[in-house]
């Protein structure tokens, strides 16, 4: 029998459910305030889905890892915390915030093609922006996330 040495410890799949959520929710923060400061630009706005979407991914399939609710709780000196309650309100908002972009990124009517950049008729591209208020309901989804990472 061979070591099981790619099997995770309670210890490791914790470890990497919350580098995933800080680095989501630091990414989520970025995005605000880039979002507050001036246009953003489309792409920005389809990487920070693609983020959040990841990480409420990777955060679904490891915490369903046995022991590691109370594992956490041990961890933080907190029995009461509910764990999974925790981790549910966080995937709940990563994945209406994921939802959300998908539902209202602009999209070419007839293919459904994300809407990222035009071609003028001399061939020159551009990348299409946000602007600070095309981007507010946004920022509320940005933002609830945010508030279920402590």
């Amino acid at each position: 029998m061979a070591y099981p040495a790619s099997q995770l410890s309670l210890a490791d799949t914790l470890s990497i459910i919350n580098r995933t959520v800080v680095a989501a929710k630091s990414h989520a923060q970025a995005f605000n305030a880039q979002s507050l400061a001036g246009p953003v630009s489309r792409v920005s706005v389809l990487e920070l889905q693609k983020v959040i979407a990841s990480a409420s991914s990777r955060i679904q399939t490891l915490q369903a890892t046995p022991g590691l609710a109370q594992y956490a709780r041990d961890q933080l000196n907190n029995q009461a915390i509910d764990v999974v309650a925790e981790f549910t309100a966080m995937r709940a908002a990563m994945n209406t915030l994921r939802d959300w972009i998908t539902t209202n990124f602009p999209r070419d009517p007839a293919t459904q093609a994300v809407l990222i950049q035009t071609c003028d008729g001399e061939g020159v591209i551009s990348n299409l922006t946000f602007t600070t208020a095309q981007l507010l309901a946004l920022r509320v989804e940005v933002s609830a996330f945010i508030a279920t990472v402590g």
